[in-house]
């Protein structure tokens, strides 16, 4: 339809041929507000796997109609698969799982994130989520951060050592009102191209107050500023070099 070509084109990616997820964008996404009040795992598969119990399926290429990539639904879980071995995000993953409210585990692994350049508000308020899974994919061109992983209240693990942050620009209120989270492992940051980091760590850990974060040596005074800079309650707080 005329509006999925719409949205295709806002992605400025014209290889038709691609496993290339559609968008979420505010007037519509691949799933309704049933399926994102109800699911609690996503998972992202490829070679047209298919669950052994499908309940719903549906397409959900950004070339829709295709059907280069679809969803299907098992029970509460949501699998999304390539029909090959390739499976592309969107560049703008901005509010993509956001407010899913029984959601409690995403398994990105699958998922190739070469164009993606921002997860802004991408796990915003999913307040039941506890397991998030990165695989060792490509985000280079990873440039807008901010309130990514806000209000994931049930998240105590976060392990992002994997990813390519050297890009990133924005980390504002990145890790807001994680309540319970425990333990962080970041990889290398470029100081000098995050220009914008208003309270990072706002709320963080505040029902834990214990925060443990590895982090790269060259960033350890950098994480303590982010740190000292946010409205948190963290009355114990270990940074770990590795």
């Amino acid at each position: 339809s005329g509006k999925y070509i719409k949205n295709y084109l806002k992605t400025g990616n014209i290889e038709l041929s691609k496993s290339l997820l559609m968008s979420r964008y505010d007037d519509y996404a691949f799933w309704n507000s049933d399926i994102a009040n109800t699911i609690t795992s996503i998972t992202f598969k490829l070679n047209d796997y298919k669950p052994t119990t499908i309940t719903q399926e549906w397409d959900v290429s950004m070339n829709n109609g295709v059907e280069k990539v679809k969803a299907y639904l098992s029970g509460t879980n949501l699998y999304i698969v390539s029909k090959d071995n390739k499976l592309y995000a969107p560049s703008n993953l901005k509010n993509f799982f956001k407010e899913f409210s029984e959601l409690k585990s995403v398994d990105l692994t699958n998922l190739n994130l070469d164009d993606v350049t921002t997860i802004e508000r991408m796990f915003y308020n999913n307040t039941k989520l506890t397991t998030i899974t990165f695989g060792t994919q490509n985000t280079s061109k990873l440039v807008n951060m901010s309130q990514a992983f806000g209000v994931c209240k049930a998240l105590t693990e976060l392990d992002l050592s994997n990813m390519n942050l050297s890009n990133v620009e924005n980390i504002n209120f990145s890790f807001s009102w994680t309540n319970k989270l425990t333990t962080i492992k970041l990889p290398l940051l470029s100081e000098s191209k995050i220009t914008a980091h208003t309270e990072t760590f706002y709320k963080t850990s505040n029902q834990s107050n214990n925060l443990t974060i590895y982090a790269k040596s060259e960033n350890v005074d950098f994480i303590n500023e982010l740190i000292q800079s946010s409205t948190n309650t963290i009355t114990t707080k270990n940074i770990i070099e590795y």
